[in-house]
């Protein structure tokens, strides 16, 4: 028998009665991970490794979709006293963007043996856990890109939360939110330490480009988004942190990118990702 997931259920629930799904209001993403469904249907959603300390059926590894989440399947593969932990977050835009973490030592946690239960709020990133996507994506002056992500930070320490090779990267620095483009990085705003739906959006220009940085729906800064002569070109996503360094500590529940300027979706959007959250 599952521990008790109302958490998790009640969250699933509450997608019911959101409308709209996130790639309903605002399709073609280039990228969309999170442990509930954003098409609408009942995607795959992450390939989970239970790790029963040598026991019977360690290290196996099993697919789940959202409904496989809210049942309580994934919590019963796991099994009471282990801990669970994500290979692999599958990209629901339909692109194919896979976020894989083969080491298991560097694998998020999404089911602690601790409780028998699901992380709250999402895959738990500590020490050096990090997951990178498969595919890679290239960006320059006259891009626009829009980041949608539901996190909660657990230390105030330098780290990264997403990253697009050294160019484009959203992070934290001594506790405070920081959107960086080229070299320099605005400052957002110090963390709430409770769980937070971030959403730059960002016109990017050799000179002159712009950066939005919205928290739980509400703009924290507006800075220069002047990437000069540099390029990212064919960089895979850091999703928590780089292979070696700067790994964010604490919780991500959901990351939807788009390769296009979303102001227009952006409110419909928050208010779906909020709610569902219980962001407020």
């Amino acid at each position: 028998m599952h521990v008790s997931l109302d958490s998790a259920l009640g969250r699933q629930r509450r997608l019911n009665s959101v409308g709209e799904s996130v790639l309903q209001i605002a399709p073609n993403a280039t990228a969309a991970y999170s442990l509930r469904s954003l098409t609408g249907g009942d995607p795959k959603v992450v390939r989970v490794r239970r790790d029963t300390g040598g026991g019977a059926g360690d290290n196996d590894e099993e697919d789940f979709t959202a409904s496989g989440i809210s049942s309580g399947a994934l919590v019963d593969f796991v099994g009471s006293g282990n801990d669970g932990f994500v290979e692999t977050w599958y990209d629901q835009s339909g692109n194919g963007s896979d976020a894989v973490q083969a080491t298991a030592a560097e694998q998020p946690k999404i089911v602690d043996s601790a409780t028998g239960a699901l992380v709250p709020g999402g895959l738990l990133f500590s020490d050096n856990q990090h997951i990178d996507t498969t595919s890679t994506f290239s960006f320059a002056s006259g891009s626009s890109v829009s980041l949608f992500t539901v996190n909660k930070a657990t230390g105030s320490e330098n780290s990264y939360l997403v990253r697009l090779s050294a160019y484009i990267i959203w992070k934290l620095g001594g506790g405070t939110r920081r959107m960086q483009v080229g070299s320099p990085a605005a400052n957002s705003g110090t963390i709430s330490g409770n769980e937070e739906l971030w959403v730059p959006i960002m016109n990017v220009n050799s000179s002159g480009g712009t950066g939005n940085f919205f928290v739980d729906g509400t703009l924290v800064s507006n800075a220069d988004a002047n990437i000069g002569t540099s390029t990212v070109t064919n960089s895979v996503l850091n999703i928590g942190g780089t292979a070696v360094s700067n790994h964010w500590n604490g919780t991500i529940n959901e990351l939807i990118l788009y390769t296009s300027d979303q102001t227009s979706n952006r409110v419909a959007l928050e208010s779906n990702i909020m709610t569902n959250y219980g962001i407020s």
